[in-house]
Parts: C-alpha cells; sequence; structure tokens
C-alpha cells in the first residue's frame, strides 16, 4: 500500500500554525491585540482612571498623601493568559479518492490508492479553512466550568446564561464568555455593558435601533480616542445593506469598497464582521486594544499531520495540534449585546 503521509513539526508545524493563524478576518484586520509566544503563562496589566490637576503645595508631608491621592482615580489592573493545548482532528479512507481527480496521480494497480497530490492538496485546502475555524474559537468558545459559573451568577442576565448554556463545550474562554464572566471583583475589569438585542433577532427594521442601542453605551473615553469597534456577526452585512436601500435609514451605515475589502462604519464608528455566532460587542479595539489573543506560536508541541492511521488500515488522519487563550482588559468599559 502507496500511501504519502506529511509530519510537520517543530519550525515547520509553527509556519503552517501562523498560517492557519492569519488565514481569517480578525487577523487581516488586526482587530485583536496579539500576544505570541506565551510557554506558560503571561500577565497583562491594564490602566483606567485619571489624575486630577489641584492646587500646588510646595511642602508635600507623608500626612498629606491620602488626601493628595483622593482626587485620582487611577487603577491598576493585572489579566493572566495561559495557551491551552487544543487540536484538530480528521480521517477519510484512501479508497474514496479513487473516483476523484485525485486518481490520476495514483500508480498503476488496484493496491495503489495513494495520491502525492491529495497531501498537497489536503495541506491548501485546509489551512484557511482551519483559520476560519480557529476564529470562531477565539469569540465563541467557553469551558464547562466557566459555563457553571456563569448559570450560578445571580447578576448575570438571562440572555447572557442563555447564550453560555447554548455553547458547546471548549477548552478554553473566548472573548464573548471573558465578558460574561466578568465581575467587579477584579481591579481593571468590570460588569460588562449589557444592551437587549430586539426581540426576535435583528432584521431590516430594527437593526439602526439595534445599533444605535450599542453606541450609546459605547464608553466616552474610549470613543473620543477613536480606536473602538463594534464586532458584528457575519449575518449583519448583509442585513445592513438591504437597510440601507431604505432612504430613511440612508447614511446611518456607511459602507465603502467591496467583497473583503468592504469597510463598514455606524455614526464613524467602524463595524467588523466576524464569526460572534450571534452576539454583537464594542470596544477598544486593534493591536493596542483591549480584546487579546494568547498563542505559542514557537511550541514544540505544534504538529500538523496527514497519515495512516496504521499500517493495516486504509484510513487517513489528519491532525493539527495548537495552543490559544483570551482576556479582555477593562471589561467594564465594553458593550455586549445579546
Amino acid at each position: 500500500m502507496e500511501y504519502n503521509p506529511i509530519n510537520f513539526t517543530g519550525e515547520h508545524a509553527q509556519e503552517i500554525y501562523a498560517a492557519v493563524l492569519e488565514a481569517n478576518r480578525t487577523a487581516e484586520r488586526r482587530l485583536l491585540r496579539q500576544e505570541d509566544n506565551v510557554k506558560n503563562e503571561r500577565i497583562l496589566t491594564s490602566i483606567s482612571g485619571k489624575v486630577a490637576w489641584q492646587k500646588y503645595k510646595e511642602k508635600i508631608r507623608e500626612t498629606d498623601i491620602d488626601a493628595l491621592a483622593s482626587k485620582n482615580d487611577m487603577k491598576f489592573g493585572d489579566r493572566k493568559v495561559m495557551p491551552k493545548k487544543i487540536m484538530a482532528f480528521d480521517n477519510w479512507l484512501m479508497n474514496q479518492l479513487r473516483s476523484t481527480r485525485f486518481g490520476a496521480s495514483m500508480a498503476p494497480g488496484a493496491a495503489n490508492i495513494g495520491s502525492t497530490e491529495f497531501e498537497k492538496a489536503t495541506t491548501t485546502y485546509l489551512v484557511p479553512r482551519m483559520g476560519k475555524s480557529y476564529e470562531e474559537l477565539i469569540y465563541q468558545s467557553i469551558t464547562p466550568e466557566t459555563k457553571a459559573t456563569i448559570a450560578g451568577a445571580a447578576g448575570v442576565p438571562a440572555a447572557q446564561k442563555a447564550w453560555a448554556a447554548a455553547q458547546p463545550d471548549g477548552e478554553f474562554d473566548g472573548l464573548i464568555a471573558r465578558m460574561i464572566s466578568a465581575t467587579d471583583s477584579t481591579v481593571g475589569g468590570g460588569v460588562v455593558k449589557f444592551v437587549a438585542a430586539p426581540a426576535g433577532g435583528v432584521v431590516e427594521s430594527n437593526i439602526v435601533t439595534a445599533y444605535a442601542d450599542i453606541y450609546k453605551k459605547i464608553d466616552k473615553a474610549e470613543l473620543e480616542e477613536g480606536n473602538v469597534v463594534i464586532f458584528a456577526p457575519l449575518d449583519d452585512f448583509q442585513i445592513l445593506q438591504l437597510a440601507n436601500l431604505n432612504a430613511e435609514f440612508k447614511d446611518k451605515f456607511v459602507v465603502t469598497g467591496q467583497g473583503k475589502d468592504a469597510k463598514v462604519t455606524f455614526l464613524n464608528v467602524p463595524v467588523e464582521f466576524v464569526p460572534t455566532g450571534g452576539p454583537r460587542f464594542a470596544g477598544k479595539a486593534g493591536e493596542d486594544g483591549d480584546f487579546v489573543h494568547a498563542c505559542d506560536l514557537t511550541s514544540d508541541d505544534s504538529t500538523f499531520e496527514v497519515g495512516k492511521v496504521n499500517n493495516y488500515s486504509d484510513d487517513l488522519f489528519f491532525k493539527m495540534v495548537a495552543a490559544a487563550d483570551t482576556t479582555v482588559l477593562n471589561s467594564g468599559k465594553k458593550v455586549l449585546s445579546l
């Protein structure tokens, strides 16, 4: 039995992992703060608040410090990211390739059902699609432990509890789970600002109102800095395009460009369409923003394999191993709509 295994480890697997990370809209648009090469854990510190100007005092004594500092509200908060090991796995029968175009690259003879072209095509096909499914995890993943915590939390809105309960069990918490589970007990954190989505879902007739409700709760300081982004589900792009056909809604959503290069703004705030699975949220985004994705590109554990399950079987398998985690800084300034 002829077969052509692909087994990338070390540097080559890391290059494929990097390609997977880049093969989605979130990476292309640089929407998140990327923390690379996190071997074990990394502490991220958020800073919020301000220092007030006050009357000059020539001699500052130790007894004056508390009174002077009481006029300020500077806060420092730490968040820990610790990428969790995850993998993707699938298998198929080589014999099923006989009737496909890959049969042309097989050697003559009934026993020769291996295909070098197939292994190459598999790699080419899988990398962008793994990038898309990886992107979904960054937003939608939630662990069983976090689901249980959210279910038992008294102050969490019913819509957020319902979302958490409906998600499949994940290996790490994505951005939406991080926002829902955030509390006021952690400095630099805070409960996310909640906006109830329209009953029955967002449609052409209510999409402007739905986005206006989110806009109203955006932190004014972050809005003034100009780096706020509204993260929206992929379906919203088509809905807002149809809404723009109505003259009453014209210019509420400004759309420039076409296809994957299209750019959308709502009241001058960029709208980015990513696989949130339904929720919408807003906050300080970008490479210096508060939405963090952590991974370990240089891990020796990274692998990308296509090969036979065993020497006695015609089964081929695909396996990819990686590591990921997320966190949200200054969660109390973020807006989540469900």
